[in-house]
């Protein structure tokens, strides 16, 4: 074209780099996902006294692999022995939410523990879901 005329081979092929490595990162990108389903259903899943503070999604590799999702959170109640029951209670909700039972291998508690935030006592945990299962 034209506008390239007065340009140089090294200018090209850098330009070219540049094209090549957009393609890359798009290559990856994945057009059907479920994840705001696995989204949705962990917010159905908490419960007072429960909130997140991080979620972070992991692809696979392949085309159909399998996807962890973490969950980073705490749990408060007044009173303290309560809050370990809290994490529970959320952990079984996760297991047991339809949704869930059908599209999950594992659900699994990586972390709990006593923390506090801004002098409050709170329970800290981490939880992992591996999604795969049937997608029917």
């Amino acid at each position: 074209e034209e506008k390239y005329k007065n340009t140089s081979v090294l200018m090209i092929n850098k330009l070219d780099e540049n094209v090549k490595k957009k393609a890359e990162v798009y290559k990856n990108l994945r057009f059907k996902s479920d994840i705001t389903a696995y989204l949705e259903n962990v917010s159905r899943s908490l419960l007072d006294g429960v909130w997140l503070t991080n979620l972070t999604i992991a692809y696979g590799e392949a085309e159909k692999a399998d996807v962890r999702v973490d969950l980073t959170g705490y749990s408060y109640s007044e009173q303290l022995d309560q809050q370990i029951t809290l994490v529970e209670d959320f952990l079984e909700n996760l297991k047991t939410n339809p949704f869930f039972k059908k599209h999950t291998q594992k659900i699994g508690l990586d972390q709990i523990k006593k923390e506090k935030v801004q002098e409050f006592p709170v329970t800290l945990f981490q939880i992992n879901i591996v999604l795969g299962g049937s997608h029917d």
